[in-house]
């Protein structure tokens, strides 16, 4: 076992969706967990390299991957990007609403467990997803540049 679990690869899992039997998940195999930042700074340089450090992430190619989904396992290859795609049919109808899924890789160190979700609609089989981030947040990211040079 690695003395540092940030030197462990990491299992981003998205939100995934489907409709009574149909089901797909997304998500994607890292190097390592993603840094978090424990001190903030006003500092502007601290900052933007904590900002371009969370843009040079490393993906894992072609990686055996498992899904855990209601007594069920079913495998996959991470593709040459590090993303990882489950698509598949349930054995059973499965109720409307989300549902607890768990994706996980194994290597030489053990095992890494990725934890989500996936959405099932009611009746109407329609889910409407919005991006919220480009519906009402204002990003300022314009202005960094402008700043740095004055």
């Amino acid at each position: 076992m690695s003395k540092h679990p940030q030197d462990r690869r990491f299992v981003k899992i998205y939100h995934g969706y489907g409709h009574m039997h149909d089901l797909l998940l997304y998500g994607h195999l890292f190097e390592r967990k993603p840094v978090a930042r424990k001190r903030y700074s006003n500092n502007i340089f601290s900052n933007l390299l904590y900002l371009l450090r969370l843009f040079f992430v490393k993906t894992v190619p072609l990686a055996p991957v498992s899904l855990e989904w209601q007594n069920e396992t079913f495998h996959n290859k991470t593709e040459a990007d590090g993303f990882i795609k489950f698509e598949w049919k349930s054995q059973g109808p499965v109720p409307a609403g989300w549902h607890a899924v768990e994706v996980q890789y194994q290597d030489d160190k053990g095992i890494v467990t990725g934890k989500g979700e996936l959405f099932v609609p009611h009746k109407t089989q329609y889910g409407f997803i919005s991006d919220i981030d480009d519906t009402i947040m204002i990003s300022h990211s314009s202005t960094v540049f402008r700043r740095m040079r004055l």
